[in-house]
């Protein structure tokens, strides 16, 4: 599980935890500064998958 920061206050704004090979994109409104922003998350390369096996 990883935690998404919001882009404009750096604070937390979502826990994300999924297999996707591919990179989600979420839109969602910010607890802590109320506005509405975009984050991004990319999963993490297949080299330091391999390295943990």
């Amino acid at each position: 599980m990883e935690r998404l920061k919001c882009p404009r206050c750096g604070k937390r704004i979502m826990d994300i935890c999924t297999e996707s090979p591919k990179p989600v994109e979420a839109q969602t409104r910010c607890p802590n500064c109320n506005h509405i922003v975009t984050v991004y998350w990319e999963p993490k390369s297949e080299k330091k998958k391999q390295k943990k096996r």
